[in-house]
C-alpha cells in the first residue's frame, strides 16, 4: 500500500518597478508498507521532503508589460530529506526486525535568469533557470517553463513544467512535473 501522508506548497512573487522578490516552499510525505511470505513479515518507509526557495532579480530588459522582457537572479535553495525504512520477519517463532534512517539537508546560493515573451496581452511564455554556484550540495539546478494567461485584471493562471535536480553524495534527488498555479495580483 502506498499513500501521500501530506503535501503542500506555495510560492509568492513581488514586484517594485524592475526589482522583484520571489519565494516558494514545498513539503511532502510518502509513506508505504507491505506484507511479505503470506503474513510472515512487512516492510515500510518513508519518505519526507523539505524544499525552500528564494531570489531576487532586477528586469533588465523589457518589463512587466514588454513584448520580451529578461531578469538576472540570485538567491538560494533549502533542500531537505528524511527516508526512514523498517522490516520485520517471523519465522518459527522467532521475530527479526530492522529499521534505518537516511537524513540529508543544505542550503545552496544560485544565479540564474527569467525571461518572458508576451504573446499577447493575456498570454506570455515564461522561462526560469538557475544553477548552484556555492553551498553545501554537489551540484543543483533547476528549469521551468510555464503559459501565463490572465483569466481576470488581477488573477493570472500559470500552467507548465519545471525539473529540479540536486547532487548530495551519496543521493541523487529530481523532482519533475508539471505545476498548475494561480497567481493573484494585488
Amino acid at each position: 500500500m502506498q499513500y501521500l501522508d501530506g503535501g503542500m506548497s506555495g510560492s509568492l512573487d513581488a514586484r517594485y518597478g524592475r526589482f522583484t522578490a520571489s519565494g516558494g516552499f514545498q513539503f511532502g510525505r510518502l509513506a508505504t508498507s507491505k506484507e511479505i511470505a503470506d503474513g510472515m513479515g512487512e516492510i515500510g518507509g518513508s519518505l519526507t521532503t523539505v524544499l525552500v526557495e528564494g531570489a531576487v532579480g532586477y528586469t533588465v530588459l523589457g518589463g512587466p508589460d514588454a513584448r520580451v522582457s529578461f531578469e538576472p537572479r540570485a538567491g538560494f535553495r533549502y533542500n531537505s530529506l528524511d527516508l526512514e525504512g523498517m522490516g520485520t520477519l517471523g519465522v518459527g517463532g522467532t521475530t527479526l526486525s530492522a529499521q534505518g534512517a537516511f537524513h540529508r539537508s543544505g542550503t545552496d546560493y544560485l544565479v540564474g535568469a527569467r525571461g518572458r515573451i508576451r504573446l499577447h496581452r493575456r498570454v506570455a511564455l515564461v522561462a526560469t533557470g538557475d544553477t548552484r554556484i556555492a553551498g553545501d550540495s554537489y551540484s543543483t539546478w533547476s528549469l521551468s517553463g510555464d503559459v501565463h494567461v490572465r483569466a481576470l485584471r488581477w488573477l493570472t493562471v500559470s500552467a507548465g513544467w519545471r525539473v529540479l535536480e540536486t547532487q548530495q553524495p551519496p543521493m541523487t534527488v529530481r523532482r519533475n512535473g508539471p505545476q498548475l498555479v494561480a497567481l493573484v495580483r494585488f
